[in-house]
């Protein structure tokens, strides 16, 4: 079989080796730049994969000027007027053909940073080059468009961008609908007055090129102009199967959603998640509730409650909730029990600020969600119901907490206690986001005998206690053998934030034991 794989006998099989050293983030795009190395076969099949999103993934940006080969006299000669060197090699492929994803936000970054490798010995030689960094971006959409690029990802952020597509550009997306034929994921967002009309002119084109799309997520602001709102409105209407919708407001919490919201009645069928981010209720919500086939709900972030009894799908799977003010259990218990055993990944955050009828909230679980695999709470408060709460998961995988500490530290430390003993044997992720002087994790770990494979909490490491919590680690890796990695955050004595000046010190005292792992690297997202 190996041999077939060098020769090019099993092609299907080489390329879903490549796609997966491709999805690996932090050594992919350097094992993919070794296969291109080994033969022609396999170089042939790693180019186009190392091509599809150039914009996002490479550190320098010296790859544009592969772009530039096929460039004629006239084009090269405005690019010769701006003192632009054009003597570019050619290239054994057309690698604007491979182009996948384009961010651009990113494009725009990576075209000011080639710029500026254009003038190395003068730094100052181009001061303002906002109107050569327009005249690249132009060329370079020509460029990818004529040359065959079918993008499968499109990223419209507008945000500090300080070009001006040009009218001839959206003739071209007009004229050849292969370029966004194929989108499957689109985004606009940090729309400012400055940006409107570009944002409209792309909508225009999407709406009549792009039919196919599934994943769209728009940002709102203060000042959207009604023509926007009707150009958002025209491309929902025009797919054919929207699965994800995401929608996220400004600072100041939308309001007002001009009908957008109100369209999605035409993919009631099909939308699978939704996504609502910094929006405060509105009557067109209502219009959510016949979207009966949700299985992803996230309302992030929130101001006003009432959004979340807006759901009438009784096979969501997967439901976050966010709110900046105390969470009213009575305005959950509507989609729990519509979800029931459907519901394996739940997430409230309260930000801190508790759970109002918390108890109600663990009795609707227990009756009519067993199946949940991934927990989190924030702004619980552990009593004897919560434990048994706890106790009764028994598919639960991943635990994150962050409790309300309202009793006398003896009481806490038994709750603590009593916690750890009933965690289920099925538990692999357990993550604290308590103060360290709150948690009194070396009573957790003492009492603990779930076979985590890993963990997240803070540890103050300039305090008495620290060899104490430090060997209840230590115990507990021998003791259990399946901790793999820990994400331990330093605090200051005093302080409520990380400090992060000891990481190296509590890696090295425990590097016999377990790996720890860079801050946030454990981060469970759903």
């Amino acid at each position: 079989m190996v041999s077939k794989i060098f020769t090019g006998d099993m092609p299907e099989l080489m390329e879903k080796i490549l796609n997966y050293l491709n999805s690996e983030i932090y050594s992919g795009i350097n094992s993919l730049f070794s296969c291109t190395l080994v033969n022609r076969y396999w170089c042939k099949m790693s180019i186009p994969i190392l091509w599809q999103r150039p914009f996002t993934t490479y550190e320098t940006p010296t790859f544009i000027s592969a772009y530039f080969s096929s460039l004629d006299d006239n084009e090269k000669l405005i690019l010769k007027e701006y003192g632009i060197m054009t003597d570019f090699s050619n290239t054994l492929f057309q690698y604007e053909r491979f182009l996948k994803v384009l961010d651009l936000s990113f494009l725009n970054h990576a075209v000011q940073e080639w710029i500026e490798l254009q003038f190395p010995k003068f730094p100052n030689q181009q001061e303002d080059t906002t109107e050569l960094n327009c005249h690249i971006i132009n060329l370079l959409f020509r460029i990818l468009i004529e040359g065959g690029a079918t993008l499968s990802i499109l990223k419209l952020n507008f945000y500090d961008l300080h070009i001006e597509i040009r009218p001839e550009i959206f003739y071209l997306l007009g004229r050849n609908k292969y370029f966004l034929s194929q989108l499957d994921e689109l985004s606009v967002t940090a729309i400012d007055d400055l940006h409107i009309e570009d944002a409209i002119s792309w909508l225009k084109v999407l709406e009549k090129s792009s039919t196919k799309i599934r994943n769209l997520t728009i940002s709102f602001y203060y000042g959207y102009k009604p023509r926007l709102s009707h150009a958002y409105i025209r491309v929902i209407k025009s797919q054919e199967q929207l699965r994800l919708f995401h929608i996220f407001g400004d600072k100041d919490y939308s309001t007002e959603f001009f009908g957008i919201i109100s369209a999605l009645e035409s993919q009631k069928k099909s939308l699978k998640e939704i996504e609502i981010d910094r929006c405060i209720y509105s009557s067109e919500f209502e219009t959510l509730k016949n979207c009966e086939n949700l299985e992803e709900i996230r309302i992030l972030k929130s101001k006003d409650e009432k959004v979340f009894k807006t759901f009438n799908t009784s096979c969501c799977n997967t439901l976050r909730l966010s709110c900046y003010q105390p969470i009213d259990s009575n305005n959950l218990i509507q989609i729990l029990e519509k979800s029931g055993s459907s519901l394996q990944q739940l997430e409230i955050n309260s930000f801190g600020q508790g759970i109002y009828s918390q108890s109600l909230l663990l009795k609707t679980l227990m009756i009519f969600c067993p199946n949940i695999a991934y927990l989190s709470f924030s702004g619980i408060k552990l009593d004897f119901q919560f434990l048994e709460f706890i106790k009764r998961l028994q598919k639960l995988e991943f635990l994150i907490l962050d409790w309300m500490i309202d009793e006398s530290e003896k009481e806490m430390k038994a709750y603590i206690m009593d916690f750890a003993k009933i965690l289920p044997s099925t538990l692999q992720y357990l993550g604290l986001n308590n103060h360290p002087s709150d948690l009194h994790i070396d009573i957790l770990l003492n009492h603990c005998n779930a076979p985590l494979k890993m963990m997240f909490f803070g540890i103050i490491y300039k305090n008495n206690n620290y060899k104490n919590k430090i060997k209840a680690l230590i115990e507990f890796c021998i003791r259990k053998m399946t901790l793999e990695y820990v994400d331990i955050i330093d605090f200051a004595i005093g302080e409520a934030t990380p400090s992060f000046e000891n990481w190296n010190d509590i890696r090295k005292d425990l590097e016999e034991y377990v790996k720890v792992v860079p801050y946030g690297s454990l981060n469970i997202d759903f």
